[in-house]
Formats: structure tokens, sequence, C-alpha cells
């Protein structure tokens, strides 16, 4: 499995953090987002990616910036795929990560009062 674990998801996520066994490259992470997909019950749109790159320009975290937050529950997956760069990510020894590695995640449905208020006709 090229990730380790991914940081859990707090409520309402707007990114995701991938953990790396190994430094990956900061420079074949696909800026876009394309390197990686996410599946679930509702649609996620990825806006960017990036690392937390050292001076070496190597990183062992990715955070995924989705276009906005998730805020219905469900059972999603991240997928690394071959990103819009030609390639999916490297490690710090030049090799590249195989494509299919998943990590699963859970969100929460995110209820506002103000919107159920609004919802059923009350007044706050």
């Amino acid at each position: 499995m090229p990730f380790d674990s991914l940081t859990p998801v707090a409520c309402a996520p707007d990114t995701l953090q991938l953990v790396f066994k190994r430094n990956v490259r900061c420079n074949s992470i696909a800026a876009d987002g394309s390197d990686f997909v996410i599946t679930g019950p509702h649609p996620v749109t990825i806006q960017k990616a990036f690392g937390n790159c050292n001076a070496d320009g190597l990183s062992n975290v990715i955070y995924i910036k989705l276009a906005s937050p998730v805020y219905l529950a469900g059972n999603y997956q991240v997928k690394l795929v071959t990103g819009n760069d030609g390639n999916t990510i490297i490690d710090e020894c030049n090799l590249e990560t195989p494509a299919g590695g998943i990590l699963n995640f859970v969100t929460y449905d995110t209820v506002s009062a103000a919107l159920f208020a609004i919802a059923v006709g009350v007044q706050i």
C-alpha cells in the first residue's frame, strides 16, 4: 500500500491529510489533485493537492484540498491514480508509487439548527 494512513477526518472536512510510509517528491504531486480520486455516496471534487515540503523537496504528508466541505454522511474512498502530469507520486528513491492504493474514510451529517428551523418554518 502506498500510503500509511489518512489522518482522522473532522466534521465537514474540506481537506484530507494522507500520510506516507516513505517521503514523496513534492514535484511529483499533481498540483490540480489529479493523482487522487474520491468516490462515495455523494460527489466530492478535488481542488488541489500539495505536500508539507522540506528544504529537500520531500514530504511524508500530502494534503488534498476539496472544492467544498463534505456535509453529508457516508463511506468514502480516496484512491491513488495516474495524474494529469503523467505519473502517480514518486518517492524519495525515485520510485513511482503504483496506482490503485485506497484509503477509506467516513463523514457524518452536519445539521445546522438554523437550516432546520428554516426548513420547518420556525423563526429564530
